[in-house]
């Protein structure tokens, strides 16, 4: 995970913030509650790193319901995103560079049935 995270700073990102922006990605008009029981980020510390993300130009806020506000990717944030999956591909590449194409997918299956277990009540 040093490894990983080491790349995301050359992007100038924590790892919490590159997975934010991964989960921004992939679910547009989120909320920062979504975002922070997906990860498991208390919701005091993700109004800091969500503020950043949007002084920093990568997410814009939007009203949403009430108090609530829907979060997406600028531009830049969008920009940004596609680096960050190169570097999660790139480091996934050399993680499993000794292990067969056959292995690797049996581990992601596992590691998939791991989640699903983990995120019922």
């Amino acid at each position: 995970m040093s490894v990983l995270a080491e790349s995301f700073a050359e992007l100038g990102l924590s790892s919490t913030e590159a997975v934010i922006l991964r989960f921004v990605h992939a679910n547009p008009g989120c909320t920062q509650a979504d975002i922070g029981r997906a990860i498991g980020v208390q919701r005091t510390n993700m109004v800091p790193i969500v503020n950043g993300l949007i002084d920093n130009g990568l997410l814009e806020r939007t009203p949403a319901d009430g108090r609530s506000h829907s979060l997406y990717l600028t531009k830049q944030g969008t920009q940004l995103h596609r680096k960050i999956v190169i570097v999660g591909l790139e480091h996934e590449r050399r993680f499993f560079a000794d292990i067969s194409e056959e292995t690797r997918q049996t581990l992601m299956k596992l590691f998939r049935a791991v989640r699903r277990k983990a995120e019922q009540p």
